[in-house]
């Protein structure tokens, strides 16, 4: 269940990835362990496919993660749409016969936009406003580094592409982020320095008053969700999005 999907039609389950962690092993991290269970308690941070997932989560429950920290994971990932979904989808087929259906992650890129579409942390951007964000990817500032200098990673100039256009709908929306930007490739020898750098931020971040907003926007493709205290349900034929402008305790 969640943000990921399957082909229409195949009759194959989608991986309930998004229900396991935050609906089964976040309670289950909670009860066993003595930890802070306030929101400014709880980060979500991931790296590479793990930092793909962290920002849709935390977009998908602003009012769960205080903050989020990403390193190289994919943010945007209907960019130039169709064409990097495609892309996507071709190269996850070459793995057919050592790895997964290559629709299991979002489902039919043109069958299934919307689920894309809930999966894309840039296109969830709004849903960030009270989340602090720590953003690193290699290669330096985008487009400050000569290409050449990244022709051997084609993975980290992905995740660096789509970095940039994640800050332009964080700017959009007067979301602050931190940055880490660094000449380096989509591996552990950085990742490893990228985490020790931000650390310090994080504890930062767990300091922090705990405040729910007094109003939020929030857009989901969910028929049925929970955030800031609010439980809502959309009742529809097709999948598509909800927008939801000014919440507070006053109503919608």
């Amino acid at each position: 269940g969640g943000i990921l999907g399957t082909l229409i039609g195949s009759g194959e389950t989608a991986p309930a990835w998004q229900t396991h962690h935050l609906e089964e092993v976040l309670p289950w991290v909670d009860r066993t362990f003595p930890v802070r269970t306030d929101r400014n308690g709880r980060a979500i941070a991931g790296i590479s496919m793990g930092g793909g997932g962290t920002m849709p989560y935390a977009a998908l429950r602003p009012d769960l993660f205080g903050a989020a920290a990403r390193f190289s994971g994919a943010v945007n990932v209907t960019r130039e749409y169709p064409y990097f979904p495609a892309l996507n989808n071709a190269v996850d087929a070459t793995q057919l016969a050592s790895g997964p259906n290559p629709y299991c992650a979002y489902g039919d890129f043109i069958l299934e936009h919307v689920t894309w579409k809930a999966a894309d942390a840039t296109y969830l951007a709004e849903n960030l406003k009270n989340t602090g964000l720590w953003i690193s990817c290699g290669s330096g500032p985008p487009h400050a580094v000569p290409l050449v200098n990244l022709a051997l990673d084609p993975v980290e100039l992905e995740a660096c592409e789509q970095t940039e256009e994640f800050m332009l709908a964080l700017d959009a929306n007067g979301i602050p982020h931190t940055d880490s930007f660094y000449i380096g490739a989509h591996s552990w020898t950085y990742w490893s320095q990228e985490i020790a750098k931000m650390l310090p931020w994080l504890m930062q971040q767990y300091a922090r008053a705990d405040v729910s907003p007094q109003s939020f926007d929030y857009r989901s493709a969910h028929a049925d969700y929970s955030v800031w205290g609010w439980d809502f349900h959309a009742q529809r034929n097709v999948r598509e999005f909800a927008y939801l402008r000014g919440v507070s305790a006053s109503g919608l």
